[in-house]
């Protein structure tokens, strides 16, 4: 690789041509001025600004300049063909390779700048070897998917030797360090999907293209389903764990006059171990509700960006399917016994939220909601708010005109050995040939779906608006006790 001198005349040459470029230069001074006092710099700190500077020149004249004389391709490839040596220049070569090499690039230098922050903190007593990880990031066959894997890796390892506050203040300054020089370089957003969840606010995320957006939002989807597999993976080894702790308690019972000590030993780990498992279930409930509430954001933003209708009503349709479930996850969140929520209050507060949302289309339309006390288990609370969300918010929008007095009911009752849910209006009610099964309308077939997950049957019934009744078997009874043991 050349020295950093071997490159000062042609780093002069470049701003001279960048400048000649400017079909006006009176109305870009502070570019004019930035560009000559770059010239005056050490060497290796025009080599480190370099990027920044030419990105800005490079905006100017493919978007701003009266004339625009360049593509951005043009102007690269003019640049390329022009200045070679500088090309070997590692920052500034980056800007000339292909977007999906620029990606790959983006990514091994956050994640080295990581790594180097990171050793410097923990110093070479640490036990890892900075040098194989640099050089496996330096590996031109690394892909970016496998690079954001290691990038969550890496975090994960800072934040069980630092600290969580320690590894995300690295990520974080790592991250401003690259900025400045790449942020105008269309390919940057990548290095924003390397970053803790956590640290992906508003300020970053709009640096996203709506492209970009949509495979963050899938991104965290999977992420989401991969958590609750493992979490779920979790659950079942406390299960097994517990088991054993309760054949251990049985046995010590049985030789209690004898090991008392033994005895109350053993029943303060059972106490400790259900403590964690409290602890752990709360922790279940938050993140999947933070989860669902950072998908629901990006919802939130790709329904800003968007003009297409259709496409706003979809997304904010499927953000209200995803914040019914997060509704669900604060109750549980907040319940006392981890088991099941007081469904009549869920129904409620989805209700008023619901009229909130549709206030333009609902009118006067009131919602009144007839639940006896009823607690219901997860596995059956988010099918049914699910429905209830899906089956409201049709009538909200279709049963009523703005200035018509209608009235929605929610209803559920046990009978016998099932429970009966009644969803109906006394507006314009449904078409006469309907059939749910094969219904144009995304969230019939949806609650149709949902009523086969549940094990129930429903039926439609015509009169003066529209009834639907779902029944479904009661499900067996989780007393608090239970959902702690298991």
């Amino acid at each position: 690789m050349s020295t950093p001198s071997a490159h000062a005349d042609s780093l002069i040459e470049l701003i001279d041509f960048l400048i000649d470029q400017l079909s006006m230069p009176e109305r870009a001074p502070s570019i004019v001025t930035g560009a000559r006092h770059f010239t005056r710099l050490p060497s290796k700190r025009q080599e480190s600004e370099l990027p920044s500077v030419y990105l800005t020149f490079e905006k100017y004249l493919t978007e701003l300049d009266p004339h625009k004389k360049f593509t951005r391709d043009q102007l690269r490839s003019m640049i390329r063909s022009r200045f070679p040596d500088l090309l070997a220049l590692p920052g500034f070569g980056l800007i000339f390779h292909p977007p999906v090499h620029q990606e790959r690039l983006l990514c091994q230098l956050l994640l080295r700048t990581v790594l180097q922050r990171a050793y410097a903190i923990l110093g070479d007593g640490s036990g890892h070897q900075p040098s194989d990880e640099l050089e496996t990031l330096s590996s031109a066959s690394s892909t970016v998917v496998y690079l954001r894997r290691y990038a969550h890796d890496i975090y994960s390892r800072l934040e069980s030797l630092l600290g969580a506050e320690t590894a995300g203040t690295i990520f974080e300054q790592s991250y401003e360090q690259l900025q400045p020089s790449y942020v105008g370089l269309e390919t940057f957003p990548i290095v924003i999907r390397l970053l803790p969840d956590h640290l992906l606010d508003e300020r970053k995320i709009e640096l996203l293209s709506r492209r970009q957006m949509q495979r963050v939002l899938l991104d965290k989807a999977d992420e989401l389903q991969q958590a609750n597999e493992k979490l779920a993976q979790q659950n079942m080894q406390l299960e097994d764990a517990h088991r054993e702790l309760r054949a251990s308690k049985e046995d010590l019972e049985r030789k209690v006059t004898e090991r008392t000590l033994d005895l109350q030993q053993a029943n303060e780990q059972i106490q400790q171990s259900l403590y964690e498992k409290e602890v752990l279930l709360k922790e279940i409930h938050h993140r999947v509700k933070n989860n669902l509430q950072i998908i629901s954001s990006l919802l939130s933003l790709q329904l800003k960006k968007t003009d297409n209708r259709e496409v706003a009503e979809q997304l904010a349709e499927s953000g209200h399917r995803i914040h019914s479930m997060a509704l669900i996850h604060e109750r549980l969140y907040q319940s006392t016994d981890l088991a099941s929520i007081d469904f009549g209050d869920y129904v409620r507060s989805l209700a008023d939220e619901l009229l909130a949302a549709y206030e333009a289309l609902s009118g006067l339309t009131t919602i009144e909601v007839r639940i006896e006390a009823i607690s219901l288990d997860i596995d059956t609370a988010v099918p049914c708010g699910l429905i209830i969300n899906e089956l409201v918010s049709n009538a909200l929008k279709y049963a009523f005109t703005p200035d018509q007095t209608g009235l929605v009911t929610i209803e559920l009752v046990r009978d016998q050995n099932e429970f009966r849910l009644v969803v109906s209006d006394d507006g314009a009610g449904f078409p006469a040939d309907i059939d749910i099964r094969t219904a144009p309308s995304l969230g019939l077939r949806i609650v149709h779906s949902l009523v086969r997950q549940l094990r129930g049957t429903l039926n439609l019934t015509e009169g003066r608006g529209a009834t639907i009744e779902i029944r479904f078997p009661i499900p067996p009874p989780i007393s608090t006790h239970n959902a702690s043991a298991n």
